[in-house]
């Protein structure tokens, strides 16, 4: 079935409604951080260590931003959150106010921890007190917990199906795509859909999906693993398509929901507020 005539499809949001969720956890994710609970420990236990000596005492502060990259690079890798250009967003380059924003740590005292390590680095200033390094050790040791945290309940894959009259089935797959250093997101979608439910111009409440592809009943069988529905397809009822979003706030909501407790998690009725 070609698409070259199709560019967008809009789904509408009921397709949640009476839905069931499945959804796929990579849980290797949390393994990218096993170096940085490595340095963070050793940057600790020289700071604890230092026994006042101002050279041990600067090594495990300086240390600890090794800890702080490391973390960060996981993830950029797994997640790609600085590259999501959500309308509030100031900067094109300004990770710590990516990490504002997605609430998973607060960022002034990895900013005074910044500007004391450039002094350190640039104008041999001397490193804070050891009760302070260890202060800034405890929060870098916060950042990799609730970045364990966040990469363990990320969910690669959901998918919602019904079976309430007319079948439905819609899978999300969140992707990281790397470009020679760079990691960039990508929130991909396929659907055997209702053809009621499906528009071709843009309306409220609806999901845009762009990049589309239809499907013919041979392709869907493969992608979602439906066979006994294909045939759905035949009298023209359902429609079969993958695509993708890329809307920037809805990709934001969406990692937000998806990894956020106080949001109650992603699920068949939040995922409705995103769009």
């Amino acid at each position: 079935m070609g698409n070259n005539f199709i560019e967008n499809i809009w789904i509408d949001t009921k397709i949640f409604e009476n839905a069931s969720m499945l959804k796929s956890i990579n849980i290797n994710k949390i393994y990218g951080l096993d170096s940085a609970y490595r340095i963070w420990e050793e940057a600790n236990n020289t700071i604890l260590n230092c026994n006042n000596n101002e050279e041990k005492l600067n090594q495990g502060f300086l240390s600890l931003k090794r800890a702080f990259n490391v973390t960060s690079i996981e993830l950029r890798k797994n997640l790609a959150i600085d590259k999501i250009k959500y309308d509030s967003k100031k900067k094109s380059k300004d990770f710590l106010g990516d990490l504002e924003y997605f609430e998973i740590i607060k960022t002034v005292t990895i900013s005074k921890y910044l500007k004391i390590r450039n002094l350190i680095e640039h104008e041999n200033h001397l490193p804070p007190s050891a009760n302070d390094c260890l202060s800034l050790s405890e929060y870098i040791w916060n950042y990799i917990r609730n970045t364990a945290y966040i990469l363990n309940q990320f969910s690669e894959c959901l998918a919602f199906d019904s079976d309430d009259n007319r079948y439905n089935k819609i899978i999300f797959e969140y992707k990281v795509e790397k470009k020679g250093k760079i990691y960039y997101p990508h929130l991909f979608i396929t659907g055997l859909v209702s053809s009621f439910l499906v528009s071709f111009k843009s309306k409220r409440n609806f999901i845009d999906v762009e990049k589309i592809k239809l499907l013919n009943k041979f392709e869907i069988k493969k992608k979602i693993e439906s066979e006994q529905y294909a045939y759905l397809m035949d009298d023209l009822s359902h429609i079969a398509f993958e695509g993708e979003i890329l809307d920037q706030n809805v990709i934001a909501k969406y990692i937000k929901l998806m990894i956020l407790p106080e949001y109650g998690g992603l699920d068949e009725i939040s995922i409705k507020s995103i769009f």
